[in-house]
């Protein structure tokens, strides 16, 4: 009741909030009086409406009932059948309480049965059982012949009598508690068979021999291969057979299950290991190429093999053999394991890099990636476990080291005994001079790093990482060898005759170096990958840390250089300041005239090591004349009444300051010479050309800024070289002016080097 006032009430609601949103509609249509013209149309158009919303509210109500109406007819139809059903199962009931005693009147009659049917399976026997030996006679003799399928029939006659009476004695022990009588009975019965035995063992010899041959004799005598495959399979579903009755009677043949299939398969595999030792055809003492002419014809072999396997063997083998990839997997075995029988036998130099490079186009379009054959290496994975790589990589970077270290010292030594030749070193195009060492050297590395890219881009890095480590190495070693280079010319310097000579040549091969190394990097590393990836920041520097080695070797030849510049300016050197170099104008135009001569010498030298060396000189001559006019125990003391002698010094050591600024510009177009280089000498002269001393401080301010790292003792020793300043004055003078200048600046100048 509750429930039909409140649906009462809801449509009540219903047609409220109609009428309501009605009259907001109409009232929203009719907001104009020039809208009521269309009060018709509206109306019609409305009415349109709720009769189509009508038509389509009867047909869903249409349709709900007949649903409804086809589900009555259903459940009324299902009703009748399940009283059938019941029916039924109540006369079943019956029927079954009805016989529950029939098996113990038949008990007899089934025991009968049993008997009978056991002692007609034992007169069925008994033609087999009488005729054995004559029936193994017939079968080995149709064996020798080859007729296998025809002795495969035969022997399963054989086998299936004396497996049927073996069962049948085994169900008896059974029966009887495994009674000693049927024990014997077992026994007596499979001596008397005991050659079938022999038949199965001698039939699987010939089917394991056909097998073995099967890729020789698939292309011309595949019904014999077929043949074969036949007998094995029916072995099989025998296994299958008794395997099904072991689960039943619990019993088993004596040589169940053969397991025919799984013998096939090492066939096979013996079959192709033995085709592969097979292509062995020499030894290392027969032909140093003996591991390449192995590894080909093993190559080749394979995908011959498996093309025919592709061919031939694959229509006459049944289908769950899947013989293509089995065939694929079995040659993949053989091959890795044939390679590590070769491994452990021992390998020699070159022999890994083969078997590397071998290796690594096993998956290529030269091998298993063949057209015909298009194997992937997802399907069989590595031929060699990456530990067993690893280690031939390894042996193979200790042999390279060991043969590069050896290489590059024998290099040195070759080269070395240039250097004490009679002849000049050759010269380049440019005139610069240079040995074969570098190209030696590097022609080993690039044959290594062309043999590395046959075996694969990790070996690659690996030996160019090696190759690195060397070249680093030689670095000191080429340094060593130039000094002692050196002191065995200072010993006497009539020898070798041509030291300078090769010495630039040594400088010059430096600088080569340090350029094919730079090749290096090009070429092995920024083409393969990206040095980021490659390498950490500290092998990114690598480069230029082995070009930095060299550019020091090279800095030490030209020191070297420079030194035996010096031996010959030593003696006019110290000339300079004394009473001697006063009075003559000789020194410093031999200092230049001796450069000179050396130039054309150095010139030799490529541009940039000829540059550094003539700056290491000019650099080198100013520092010794500072040392001259600065060092305390100077050997030159002007006249007090002459005044004009010390006016005299200064400017001579004004003028060949500009003499030999002349010289090297003239020696050396465009050399970059610091400037206080050229200025020092002359800003120091002018403390001795100064006549009047109250304006002393002020040239010492002068001298303090432009060379901040002047020492009071080098300034004091400047001025005592004047005849009108003592020791004690002059200290005074440097200390009141350093005093003054106020704050020191840590800049370098070359008096520092003084």
């Amino acid at each position: 009741m509750n429930q039909r006032k409140g649906d009462a009430d809801e449509m009540a609601r219903l047609e409220r909030d109609t009428i309501e949103n009605s009259r907001k509609q109409v009232a929203g249509l009719l907001q104009r009086p020039d809208q009521l013209e269309r009060v018709e149309q509206l109306k019609k158009r409305y009415i349109r409406k709720k009769a189509a919303a009508d038509a389509h509210l009867k047909n869903a109500v249409q349709s709900q009932l007949d649903g409804v109406k086809t589900g009555l007819n259903q459940l009324r139809s299902c009703l009748v059948d399940i009283n059938v059903v019941r029916n039924n199962l109540e006369d079943i009931h019956t029927t079954y309480y009805s016989v529950s005693g029939l098996k113990d009147k038949l008990l007899n009659l089934s025991q009968e049965s049993t008997k009978h049917y056991q002692l007609s399976s034992a007169v069925g026997s008994l033609k087999h059982i009488a005729n054995v030996p004559e029936h193994v006679t017939s079968t080995m003799k149709v064996i020798e012949e080859g007729r296998l399928l025809e002795a495969h029939r035969q022997l399963a006659d054989l086998e299936g009598s004396r497996d049927q009476l073996l069962l049948e004695v085994h169900r008896q022990m059974q029966k009887s508690e495994y009674d000693p009588k049927y024990e014997n009975d077992a026994k007596m019965l499979q001596g008397y068979f005991a050659k079938v035995h022999t038949l199965s063992e001698q039939l699987g010899k010939q089917l394991w021999l056909i097998l073995g041959r099967a890729l020789a004799s698939v292309r011309k005598e595949p019904t014999v291969v077929v043949a074969a495959l036949r007998i094995i399979e029916r072995e099989c579903r025998l296994d299958d057979q008794w395997k099904q009755r072991y689960e039943d009677y619990g019993f088993m043949p004596a040589d169940r299950p053969k397991k025919w299939r799984e013998k096939a398969i090492n066939v096979l595999h013996d079959s192709v290991a033995n085709r592969l030792e097979g292509c062995q055809l020499e030894e290392r003492d027969q032909h140093r190429m003996w591991l390449v002419r192995h590894l080909e014809i093993i190559r080749r072999l394979t995908i011959d093999d498996l093309k025919l396997v592709k061919s031939f063997c694959e229509p006459c083998f049944p289908p769950t053999y899947d013989i293509v990839r089995t065939y694929v997997k079995l040659y993949h075995t053989a091959i890795s394991q044939h390679l590590l029988q070769v491994i452990e036998q021992g390998l020699e130099g070159n022999e890994i890099v083969t078997l590397l490079g071998w290796i690594n186009i096993y998956y290529s379009d030269e091998f298993m990636g063949h057209r015909g054959l298009q194997i992937q290496k997802g399907y069989l994975g590595d031929l060699l476990s990456v530990d067993d790589i690893e280690s031939l990589q390894s042996r193979y970077l200790q042999t390279l080291r060991s043969n590069v270290t050896e290489y590059m010292s024998n290099s040195m030594t070759t080269d070395k005994k240039d250097w004490f030749s009679e002849n000049e070193p050759e010269s380049d195009g440019k005139g610069f001079y240079f040995t074969q060492l570098p190209s030696l050297l590097f022609q080993i590395v690039e044959q290594n790093m062309q043999v590395a890219q046959i075996v694969g881009l990790e070996v690659v890095h690996k030996v160019l990482d090696l190759v690195l480590s060397e070249i680093s190495n030689f670095a000191n070693i080429y340094r060593d060898e130039l000094r002692k280079y050196k002191e065995s010319h200072l010993k006497d310097r009539s020898q070798p005759r041509y030291y300078i000579q090769y010495m630039i040549a040594n400088i010059n091969n430096c600088d080569k170096l340090g350029e094919l190394t730079q090749q290096l990097k090009t070429k092995y590393t920024e083409e393969t990958a990206p040095a980021d990836r490659l390498y950490g920041s500290r092998d990114r520097d690598r480069y230029t840390t082995i070009n930095s080695q060299y550019i020091q070797v090279a800095e030490h030849g030209c020191i070297y250089l420079k030194e035996e510049v010096f031996l010959d300016l030593g003696e006019f050197i110290n000339n300079l300041l004394t009473r001697k170099w006063l009075d003559t104008e000789t020194d410093v135009d031999t200092i230049c005239v001796t450069v000179e001569d050396y130039q054309h010498d150095f010139i030799h030298l490529c541009v940039t090591k000829f540059h550094r060396l003539m700056q290491m000189i000019y650099e080198q001559i100013i520092v010794s004349y500072l040392r001259q006019l600065l060092s305390p125990s100077r050997k030159i003391s002007f006249n007090t009444n002459n005044p004009d002698e010390q006016r005299q010094a200064a400017e001579k050591i004004m003028s060949e300051s500009e003499q030999i600024a002349k010289t090297f510009e003239q020696l050396v177009p465009g050399m970059a010479v610091p400037r206080e280089y050229q200025s020092v000498l002359p800003d120091l002269a002018e403390i001795l050309k100064m006549g009047d001393t109250a304006l002393m401080p002020l040239e010492l301010s002068k001298i303090l800024k432009d060379y901040p790292d002047a020492k009071s003792d080098q300034l004091i020793s400047l001025l005592q070289l004047r005849a009108d300043t003592s020791r004690s004055e002059a200290q005074q003078l440097v200390t009141d002016t350093m005093a003054d200048r106020g704050a020191v600046s840590v800049k370098k100048s070359i008096l520092s080097r003084v």
